[in-house]
């Protein structure tokens, strides 16, 4: 039990800034926002135009080969 307190600590339930849908954001582990590539001048675009997070389906929508 002592570990599930643990883990949730490093989970944020968080709203994509751009379609609004939750999702979760996992601290200080392996997210699986790691696994998108998302090329450097998409990345600057993304930072410009939103304060925190996408979600998966929006983040995708700027990576190398989605469209």
């Amino acid at each position: 039990m002592n570990l599930n307190l643990k883990l949730n600590k490093n989970i944020l339930n968080k709203s994509c800034p751009k379609c609004g849908q939750p999702f979760k954001c996992i601290v200080k582990e392996s997210c699986w926002c790691e696994n998108v590539y998302v090329a450097k001048e998409n990345l600057a675009k993304i930072r410009r135009m939103y304060l925190d997070c996408l979600c998966e389906k929006c983040l995708k929508e700027f990576s190398v080969g989605e469209n």
